[in-house]
């Protein structure tokens, strides 16, 4: 059958096990060099592509890999800034064999050798894709790399590297006959790969003039023992063990002067030491495996999955600012800057949430804090997580029918594919009440980082063919988020970076605070009148009892607790006493632009 992969115009990258021990890594190459709108869905940006293409090839560092892309990594044909040296005169003859007329081509052929057209190797932003994907492929060995582009048929092995160009199955052009590649054939033809028991691996080349051109043993690669290190793995035993540590916190001392300008922010509380349980991947949930690594952002993270399929998120409470600063002003003076802010943010705060969202009537992750060791059964992702603390929570995405704080519903999916499906038919609806419920919540707890890869969305049946989608937020770091200090306080302003709003008595710039968020506000919270915002502000108010808030602060351990937990408690009842206000300010700033979508169905507008 006919099969295209990957869907939906994504990059990947997708992987397809042939064999136990050969798998198939297929990356949309193409994606790289779109100049125009494409789909991020499931990454963050276009460095997180090469995240998770790692990923994916130390997940399968056991097997025999092949990476299938349609641009090459090396080429001796015109991709590569090869021609032939009738090109100097007659460049037109490459497109034409009767064009024998004389032409300066030399001009052509060098600007494509040198400085490249936007798909050739010499262009700048190939480059950069060619670096990235060697980068990646670095450490690993016997990957072979599979490509199109060019019309012919090539083989190069640079390194542990083996890389095969075949793309002549409709017509030929010129490949050069150098020492740059192992072997090189302007005939039309194709590429076969042959695995045998033994562990063999051998590419074969056939053209339409010989039946065999070039036959070569690539490498020979035995299957790894993989039940005797199952068994060992099996019998490691975490599941009673405990260590009393702090999340790093050393790192955010700090003396008065600098606490003046920089703020006390959590400080204290990044010293405490707290006992925690070891986390144990053979004991918990059942038993969890790796499934792949986390995006590119600040934290280290991994995603992991039981017998049932259904997935758990590791995430670290320490991060690293350096994955997010511009290469500008990537500098030690900076990155010690931002990690130093770091301190801006509790890292327990997240235990908080479930009680208060519980109170608020919206879906949550049931977090909680443990120690990552060094442990064997991480395997290739070793080298890819700190050892230290981190949250362990439900993944809010799949079939969590096996989640009451997620509504127990049978598909959650990302902030794309709802956008997909909304606009696929009008029948899809969201729940605008449930999510503008969330919106306020966001403000009471001062959570500023809600942009739309912040949530996912659970569906549920509706009345009729309607399909319903309702909020499901996702990462809580930002909770109680404090910018103390004299310069943290001017950055915050409006001519700055005003979504950094602390956690405060009264909200100081409502505007910054829901900025992350107001692309989402303004497409969906468009049908609701400001009365409709007031009385669920009303309602979120009366539910968030004295002993509600008291209660979650008190899900953090004591003795964070104890440091700022009695104000952090008056600064929750002095918010939640001005929810009303809070709701009309929020809504007066997404008025001022609103949204009105259809989709792709037949409409009625009525405004």
């Amino acid at each position: 059958k006919d099969v295209f992969l990957p869907k939906k115009g994504r990059p990947g990258p997708v992987e397809i096990h042939l064999t136990n021990d050969i798998v198939l890594i297929i990356f949309d190459s193409q994606w790289w060099f779109h100049e125009f709108e494409k789909s991020y869905s499931g990454i963050v940006d276009e460095a997180d592509i090469f995240v998770q293409i790692e990923d994916a090839v130390s997940r399968n560092r056991d097997k025999k890999i092949i990476f299938a892309a349609h641009h090459p990594l090396y080429s001796v044909g015109n991709h590569g800034g090869h021609f032939p040296g009738s090109s100097i005169l007659f460049p037109l003859v490459e497109s034409h064999p009767a064009l024998w007329i004389p032409l300066p081509g030399f001009l052509y052929t060098g600007f494509r050798k040198y400085l490249g057209m936007g798909q050739d190797l010499a262009n700048p932003h190939y480059k950069l894709l060619k670096e990235a994907l060697l980068e990646t492929f670095e450490g690993h060995s016997d990957i072979i790399y599979a490509a199109g582009h060019e019309h012919n048929l090539q083989y190069t092995k640079k390194g542990e590297l083996h890389h095969i160009i075949s793309g002549a199955a409709g017509i030929s052009t010129y490949a050069a006959q150098n020492k740059k590649t192992d072997y090189a054939q302007m005939q039309k033809g194709f590429a076969r790969l042959a695995f045998y028991d033994n562990g063999d691996t051998w590419l074969e080349m056939y053209t339409t003039s010989e039946d065999l051109a070039f036959r070569s043993k690539l490498y020979n690669k035995p299957l790894y023992e993989k039940e005797r290190i199952e068994k060992y793995l099996s019998e490691i035993d975490y599941s009673d063990s405990t260590i009393t540590t702090n999340p790093n916190g050393e790192k955010y001392q700090a003396s008065k002067l600098k606490r003046v300008f920089f703020g006390d922010n959590y400080r204290d509380e990044w010293m405490i030491p707290v006992e925690v349980p070891v986390f144990d991947f053979n004991k918990e949930k059942g038993g969890l495996e790796i499934v792949k690594k986390g995006g590119g952002g600040q934290t280290k993270s991994l995603r992991l999955e039981n017998k049932e399929e259904k997935q758990w998120v590791l995430r670290s409470i320490e991060k690293d600012p350096s994955k997010v600063i511009p290469e500008v002003v990537k500098m030690k003076l900076a990155i010690d800057l931002a990690q130093d802010q770091m301190s801006s943010y509790l890292p327990w705060a997240a235990l908080s949430v479930p009680r208060l969202a519980d109170a608020a009537e919206i879906y949550h992750a049931n977090p909680k804090v443990v120690y990552l060791t060094k442990d064997p059964r991480l395997g290739a992702y070793k080298d890819d997580v700190w050892e230290g603390m981190y949250l362990f929570e439900e993944r809010n995405r799949g079939n969590r029918e096996d989640v009451e704080s997620f509504g127990r519903s049978k598909e959650i999916i990302s902030t794309p594919d709802m956008f997909d499906d909304l606009l696929d038919d009008h029948d899809n609806r969201m729940d605008e009440e449930h999510f503008l419920k969330c919106r306020l919540f966001d403000v009471f707890i001062g959570d500023w980082d809600r942009h739309e890869d912040q949530w996912s969305w659970a569906k549920f049946d509706g009345k009729d063919k309607q399909t319903i989608y309702r909020a499901v937020p996702r990462d809580r770091d930002q909770t109680f988020f404090l910018n103390e200090g004299f310069f943290p306080w001017i950055s915050s302003r409006k001519f700055a970076l005003r979504i950094n709003q602390g956690f405060d008595y009264e909200i100081d710039d409502m505007g910054g605070l829901v900025s992350q968020g107001k692309w989402l506000d303004r497409r969906f919270l468009s049908e609701l009148t400001k009365e409709d915002w007031i009385k669920a502000a009303e309602k979120m108010q009366a539910s968030l009892t004295d002993d509600i808030l008291t209660n979650a602060i008190y899900d953090m351990p004591p003795q964070i607790a104890e440091v700022k937990g009695a104000e952090t408690i008056s600064k929750l009842k002095a918010r939640r006493e001005q929810m009303p206000e809070f709701a009309e300010e929020h809504y007066l700033i997404i008025s001022k632009k609103v949204d009105i979508v259809g989709s792709d169905k037949r409409e009625q507008f009525l405004v």
